[in-house]
C-alpha cells in the first residue's frame, strides 16, 4: 500500500485475494441460506454457521480497517528531522 501524503491518494496493488474475497463471501452465505431452505430441520445448526461466517467476515474486515487507518496515520504524520542538541 503506497499513500502519497501531499496529493493523499491511497494506491492498493490488486491480488487475487481480494479479486476473489468478497464474491467467496456472498457464496458461502447464499449457499449457507438455500441450505436453509432446502433442509428446515438444520435450521438453527446452519443459522449458527451463518452466524459465525458473518462474525468472522466483519472481524476481518475491521482488522483490516484497523490497519488501514494505523498505516494511513502514520504516512499522514509529517517527518520531524532531528535537531542536533
Amino acid at each position: 500500500m503506497r499513500i502519497d501524503p501531499t496529493t493523499v491518494h491511497v494506491t492498493l496493488p490488486g491480488s487475487v485475494v481480494r479479486l476473489f474475497r468478497n464474491p467467496g463471501i456472498f457464496i458461502v452465505k447464499y449457499g449457507l441460506g438455500v441450505a436453509m431452505v432446502l433442509a428446515p430441520a438444520w435450521r438453527g445448526d446452519i443459522a449458527l454457521w451463518s452466524m459465525g461466517i458473518s462474525g468472522l467476515t466483519a472481524g476481518y474486515f475491521a482488522a483490516w480497517l484497523i490497519r488501514f487507518g494505523l498505516k494511513y496515520r502514520e504516512a499522514m504524520r509529517p517527518a520531524v528531522a532531528a535537531q542536533p542538541l
